[in-house]
Parts: structure tokens; sequence; C-alpha cells
């Protein structure tokens, strides 16, 4: 793979000529569209993704293998984070952005550490993003945070915890109290490997308390494995309740709660399940479930009945293996739409939402080659949803914008 140039590219918007039906994403602090009560903003036409413009990013100097977003200097606009490997070496980019979904170009942002896989979040008392990576050694964990320049530096208020890394992070409020908290999920070797969530709870922006141990187990003994993790309110209590994902097996929920997580439960999912997402896709407060898969080229909704009991919904064949997905609302109608993109084909893809909890009405957009991440962000402030897709296997990225 090409590692001394990359090219940007950029999709830009327009409205849609026809109707094409309800379908997308809305995110969970709106009003569900579909209530009677509801009253949201929508456009008079559907949005639509334009045509690709390429911008040079010239040579970031090392291989990239992940692209994360985040406001890294707290001006407002979204800033795109490339993170790679320069022989054994983990380096990283900061493309800053300027709010109109463009991008200055990229500078070295000082983030050094064991990982190339950052997991991006408010960590610190600013108005800036900052990053967590696995530890190296026996450290569990490092905090990255970020100064007004974008530059990153290890956070002193992180606590010293020691252990093995950190199979997924997850960092969003759990507590509710308006402070950003942090759960990892590791899983032990051996033959009496455990499995266990550790949290650890913001101290007010201004640290951590000491982490919490949720013990979920023995592996051999539950036959669950779990690779991933996710969060979401799935009983509709204003708690964030995680989601774990045994890839190739099943899903599992646990119940967020004042002191603690409940049992998890396996959900039955009826795919060789990849990663799963979740979002609310009927408006009803409580999130479903997104199986995909990327082995067998498909998708499966989890039905929330509002309490956190779910219904697995048909296995929904997809034009491609997803390796990455997102949920994001592309044509700006309030409905949560699956964004998807392959390592392997130069597309990207969603199914619209029909606000009940349906996916389908396929649409794509060509990009420059196969990707293997992508997100959704609001880039340019206009108040929809556009898309960044990692093209690295073609030296890239791309930006896909929306339009009203």
């Amino acid at each position: 793979m090409p590692s001394s140039r990359l090219v940007l590219t950029v999709l830009v918007a327009g409205p849609l000529a026809c109707d094409p039906g309800p379908g997308a994403d809305a995110p969970a602090d709106i009003a569900a569209p579909n209530a009677l009560d509801a009253e949201v903003d929508l456009p008079e036409a559907p949005i639509d993704l334009g045509e690709a413009i390429e911008i040079d990013l010239g040579d970031l100097g090392f291989t990239p293998l992940s692209l994360e977003l985040g406001d890294f200097d707290g001006d407002g606009a979204i800033d795109l984070l490339i993170t790679g490997v320069d022989g054994s070496v983990v380096t990283s980019a900061t493309l800053r952005g300027l709010g109109d979904g463009t991008f200055e170009a990229p500078f070295d942002n000082g983030m050094s550490g064991c990982s190339a896989y950052p997991v991006v979040g408010r960590l610190s008392d600013d108005l800036r993003d900052d990053v967590v990576i696995a530890g190296c050694g026996t450290q569990f964990l490092t905090v990255l945070a970020a100064d007004a320049d974008g530059v990153f530096s290890r956070w002193s208020t992180w606590p010293r915890v020691t252990g093995t890394g950190p199979r997924s992070v997850v960092v969003q409020d759990f507590e509710g109290d308006g402070d950003h908290d942090l759960i990892a999920l590791t899983v032990g070797t051996g033959l009496n490997a455990r499995a266990s969530l550790q949290l650890f709870e913001s101290n007010g922006g201004t640290g951590f308390w000491g982490g919490a141990t949720e013990d979920l187990g023995p592996v051999a003994q539950s036959g669950f494995d779990p690779n991933r993790l996710v969060a979401g309110d799935l009983d509709g209590d204003g708690v964030l309740d995680p989601i774990l994902t045994d890839q190739g097996h099943d899903v599992a929920r646990l119940f967020g709660g004042p002191t603690g997580f409940g049992f998890a439960r396996e959900l039955g999912v009826g795919l060789d399940v990849w990663s799963s997402l979740v979002a609310d896709l009927d408006g009803d407060g409580a999130a479903e479930i997104i199986a995909t898969s990327d082995s067998e080229a498909a998708a499966q909704v989890l039905l929330n009945d509002g309490g956190g009991d779910f219904e697995p919904g048909d296995v929904l064949p997809l034009a491609h293996g997803p390796y990455d997905a997102d949920v994001a609302d592309i044509d700006g109608d309030g409905f949560d739409d699956l964004v998807t993109v392959d390592d392997s084909e130069r597309r990207v893809r969603w199914l619209r939402g029909d606000g009940a909890g349906g996916l389908g009405d396929p649409q794509e957009r060509a990009l420059a080659g196969g990707a293997i991440r992508v997100h959704a962000a609001d880039l340019d402030g206009d108040g929809f949803d556009d898309l960044v897709a990692a093209t690295f296997s073609v030296g890239s990225v791309s930006v896909l914008l929306s339009g009203g």
C-alpha cells in the first residue's frame, strides 16, 4: 500500500430531484420523528451527495491504519485524526477542520504510544477531545490530552492501573452527570480466562476515580468470548447499557444501573456477526441493535420492545461485506440509516431507515478505493450528517458532504 502520497476525496452535495421516501438517521437527543407530538425541522427536499473532489494530502511519512474524528483544538469544528506506523513506531497526524467541510494540511500531533488504534472522547474539563490508547508494557491504558493547538500529551491525572491491554474501550457518560467516563472490556488468557468490564468514573473532568471491576465470568464456562464493546440506552431509563459482541458468535447486552451492571444475556443473532451498532431506529427512546456480518455480506436489526427485550428481524443481504459501519441521517428526513463500507469495494452504501426499525431502499456513492473505516459527523455546520471513509487502500481519505 503506498504511504508516500495520500488523497482526500470530497463529495459535494445538493437536493434530490425526486422524493426517495422515508429513511435516515436521527441523533438520540432529537425528538422521535414518528412520534405524534414530535416537532422536527426537516428539510423541504431530501438531501443528496454530489460528485467527488480530490484533495492531495501530501506525504504523511507513515502507513495509515486508523481514522477517527474529534474536535482536538476546541474551535468547534471536526478534525480528522489519522494514526499508523512508521516501521514499528506508532505515529499520527491531524487534519484541522475549518468548519465548512474542508481541512488544513496534516501536521504531526505528537501522539505516541503502543497502539495505532485510539479511542476519542472528551475526558478533561476543557472543550477539546482527547484520546485513549492501550498502554505500554504492564500499563493498562494511556490517556493523551489535546492542547489548544491540537497537540497531544500524557494526562497526568489518569490513575496508573496495571494489567493486560483491553480488547475494546468506550468513552461515554455512564453516570449521567455530564462528564465522560471510560469503560474497558478485558479478557484474560489461559484456560481459566475471565471476561470483565473496568469502569473509570470521571471526577468532574479533572481526573478519574480508581477503576471498579465488573466480573463477567469465565469464558470457557459461558462460551462467550467478547471482542467488541459499544453502549446505548436499551431500556429507556436514561442510563447507558453495555453491548458485547463475540465476533462470529453472538451479541449480549447488560443493563446499566446506579451500582453497576446486570447479568449478560445473549440475544441470538442470525448471522456470523462482525460488529454491532446501537441506534433508536423507531423513536421510542430505547435503542435497537444492528448486527453486521462482513463474511456473509448481511445485516440484522434486533428490534427493542422498549424495555430491553429484543426480537431479531430478518437477515438483510447487502451488496458488499461491511468491514465497517455507522448510522447517520443521510437524506435529512430524521430517521437513522445504516452506512457501510468494504475494504475490497470502491463504494459507500447505505440502507434508508423507515422510522419503525426497518431498513431498505439502498443507495450508494463511488469512492476512490475500498474503505476500512466510516464515520458520520456534521463536518460543515449545516446541521446534517456527513461521512468520512478511510480509503487507505489507495492512500486516501474520502469525505462526503450532505447538502440542504
